[in-house]
């Protein structure tokens, strides 16, 4: 298989490696197509759709003994706990494809094209209108998902999104949490994301949304986004403007934008893009951030050992700092330094005062 098909649909490259298999004069990489299947569930519909397809008409066993049961559930078993050891690579693994076969006939390609058409169909019955896949963490755990097209989406911690393709767009709802998004270009179907007081559509870019209790935080890390207000919000129109439904920003790489509760969006001050997703290496970033916002963001992580807050005058206070996101203890060293707090262990976790 070309390694050219790492740019190339899921239909096309299920289809290519039907074809693959069916060539019996050139040995195909069983470990790398086991790799391809277990990068994702997607793949491993595509090529069963894709087998089915090419068997109606060659009756080849494109199988090959390989289990594909096993792989789907190898490919669902991606969810990672932050309770492991710190060194654990947290960044997925991308599968690598087989070097180009040599010798064949045009043959090939026509067949891998034609088979690809089948088998986009199929898989728009699969991923078409009225199907929608859910994804969720709970408290304590991450998850990389590859989509059907390609697209990676890095859940954080307690968070759940639901995802519906049709051949006219690519549409997430980010139901609750945090999700940081690999987009794969395709203009003829947008992207896009409902975090709920706002929709936020990329075009081939990697951003982070963040669904928060007071509002959302969109992040651009690379590329552009277009953060609109959903429709029907009420936005508060600033003085000497004519009143509209919506309001639009357009975002680049490296700028940050909040909307708040009633949809109002408003552009961030950013020192640095990174430490919006500083959660991918288990570390938490505030800046001028206040404790309650703090510990809120602490019991996201951890759902054993709860940080609780006495009263809003602690809760208030405005904090700078790097922490763990897994070991809450660090935060409790670097509250029990400040003169103003009060910092009580229990067997729940602790009392912040």
């Amino acid at each position: 298989m070309s390694a050219r098909l790492q740019e190339t649909s899921v239909a096309e490259q299920a289809a290519q490696w039907v074809v693959d298999f069916d060539d019996t004069t050139h040995p195909v990489a069983l470990d790398r197509f086991a790799a391809w299947l277990k990068a994702s569930p997607q793949n491993v519909e595509a090529y069963l759709s894709a087998a089915a397809a090419w068997e109606t008409f060659n009756g080849a066993d494109s199988l090959c003994g390989i289990d594909v049961r096993r792989m789907v559930q190898e490919a669902q078993a991606n969810v990672v706990s932050l309770q492991g050891s710190v060194d654990e690579p947290v960044t997925p693994r991308t599968p690598s494809l087989p070097s180009p076969a040599r010798g064949r006939g045009k043959w090939w390609t026509s067949a891998a094209a034609a088979l690809a058409a089948i088998t986009a169909g199929a898989l728009l019955l699969v991923f078409g209108p009225g199907r929608a896949q859910i994804y969720s963490t709970d408290k304590g755990e991450q998850r990389t998902v590859k989509l059907a097209d390609g697209s990676i989406v890095y859940l954080n911690t307690y968070s759940k999104l639901r995802v519906q393709y049709s051949v006219a767009a690519r549409e997430v709802r980010l139901l609750r949490g945090e999700a940081l998004f690999a987009v794969e270009k395709d203009p003829a179907r947008p992207f896009r994301v409902d975090a709920g007081k706002a929709v936020v559509q990329a075009i081939g870019t990697q951003f982070n949304v963040n669904r928060q209790a007071d509002g959302i935080k969109v992040s651009v890390i690379e590329g552009a986004v277009r953060v609109t207000a959903s429709e029907g919000t009420r936005i508060k129109t600033p003085p000497g403007r004519q009143p509209t439904r919506t309001d639009r920003h357009e975002l680049k790489a490296g700028e940050e934008a909040r909307i708040a509760a009633n949809g109002a969006i408003s552009r961030l001050a950013v020192t640095n893009i990174v430490d919006a997703v500083a959660w991918r290496e288990r570390r938490l970033v505030f800046r001028d951030d206040t404790l309650a916002d703090i510990v809120a963001e602490f019991n996201r992580y951890n759902n054993d050992y709860r940080l609780r807050l006495v009263n809003k005058t602690a809760g208030a206070l405005r904090l700078t700092g790097v922490f763990r996101a897994d070991d809450p203890q660090t935060l409790l060293l670097f509250l029990k330094a400040n003169s103003k707090l009060a910092v009580e262990k229990d067997a729940a976790g602790a009392l912040i005062r």
